[in-house]
């Protein structure tokens, strides 16, 4: 396969994941351990996506005015700091540092919204294709990795709970180690064009990021109420650690990896990215409502696998449709607006999904079943006209420019 982006690029995309996934693994059991209830896990998760906001709302004007390495640094020191202060095992600090981990949520944004002004928009869907592939394979190894803290205390003759304290600070660390490989003249010299730091957009941009936030706003609800609340339902339901979680989302990750470089050739043959999202993401709907009836773990982390895998592989096609949609100088401005709307869904989806599984464990999947049919006939009536009248668009740009 030829890359269609910078080796340390794709280098970067692999390693990093591999470091900032394991933690996500860890979560849930170290949670459990330290005493949180599910409530208390949707609040934490209520927390973080707050936070979250804030942070995309920043992140987003300063990637329209300054250089998106520098940025990105400062995102990666919070990130360190919040595992730092996660892993100090008091409720207190579990608060704190979720907080900060939250403030930390926008070097993904920044580093897309650089890699839009680096690129063409003829090779956005091979780019972020291989952007996608590279990440979930690194995911998917790290997830893997979720073993190793299990395996620890055997080896070591430590405690699981201090195995997976020293498991955040490592992953927090080896997270900043990797910020060097970032340091290429694609991402080192691109830098937004705003004069002012602003959260300003025009009224077109306006427009065409609420189209985004209302056909988006019931899946990103749906997943915030039961998916991002999954590995606790696991951990409730059948008892697992960190050895199975990190084996369920590995495999999803890895298979999602496999097939995401399919995605350009899915999209001329369905004839355009949100035809082609929508016919193989809707797939995974009714296998949430199957899940909540398996009598077993392996069972239900098989449906999982599967439901994951087809409501994830079309991502890119998504992320390309998206970058063509909001116009490239309001980008990193229309990009934190479109994510801050969506967390702000998900404060309320994650406080939904905890209150939800104190009452009943299978029912914020039942209820995010219902969300995500909704949202995909959205996506497929609203944004497959929208993308048509964009083809339409660029037929005589092209023609003039030949």
């Amino acid at each position: 396969m030829r890359l269609a982006i910078p080796r340390r690029l794709a280098v970067y995309y692999f390693v990093d994941n591999i470091v900032t996934s394991l933690p996500w693994v860890v979560y849930s059991p170290y949670f459990k351990l330290m005493g949180i209830t599910p409530l208390e896990y949707g609040i934490l998760g209520a927390i973080r996506a707050g936070c979250g906001t804030v942070a995309t709302l920043i992140g987003g004007m300063l990637a329209d005015r300054y250089r998106a390495f520098n940025v990105i640094a400062l995102s990666f020191a919070l990130f360190t700091s919040g595992l730092v202060l996660l892993s100090l095992g008091t409720k207190l600090f579990i608060y704190i540092g979720t907080v900060v981990l939250g403030l930390s949520q926008f070097s993904e944004m920044v580093l897309r919204v650089a890699v839009s002004r680096a690129f063409s928009e003829e090779e956005y869907e091979k780019v972020y294709s291989q952007i996608y592939m590279f990440s979930l394979a690194g995911e998917g190894v790290g997830s893997f990795a979720g073993w190793i803290p299990y395996l620890a205390p055997q080896l070591l003759h430590v405690t699981l709970l201090y195995s997976y304290r020293a498991t955040l600070v490592i992953c927090g660390l080896a997270s900043l180690a990797t910020l060097p490989l970032l340091y290429i003249p694609q991402i080192r010299e691109s830098r937004g064009c705003a004069v002012k730091l602003t959260i300003a957009i025009d009224r077109a941009t306006a427009r065409a990021v609420g189209k985004l936030i209302a056909v988006r706003s019931a899946l990103a609800l749906g997943a915030f109420i039961a998916i991002r609340n999954a590995s606790y339902y696991f951990v409730l339901r059948y008892n697992v650690q960190s050895n199975a979680l990190g084996t369920l989302r590995g495999a999803e990750l890895i298979a999602i990896a496999l097939l995401s470089s399919l995605m350009p050739r899915v999209r001329r043959k369905l004839g355009g990215s949100i035809k082609a999202y929508v016919a193989i993401s809707a797939t995974n709907v009714p296998l949430m409502i199957l899940m909540t009836m398996a009598p077993t773990f392996p069972i239900a982390a098989t449906i999982f696998v599967v439901r994951t895998i087809l409501a994830n592989v079309g991502a890119p096609l998504l992320t390309s449709f998206t970058m063509r949609y909001i116009p490239r100088e309001y980008r990193g401005r229309g990009l934190s607006l479109m994510r801050i709307a969506l967390a702000s869904v998900g404060i309320a989806g994650r406080t939904i999904g905890g209150e939800l599984m104190s009452i009943d464990l299978a029912l914020p999947f039942k209820v995010a079943a219902v969300l995500y049919a909704a949202s995909y006939t959205a996506m497929y009536i609203v944004w497959g006209r929208e993308e048509k009248e964009l083809e339409k668009r660029k037929e005589p740009a092209a023609q003039q420019q030949s």
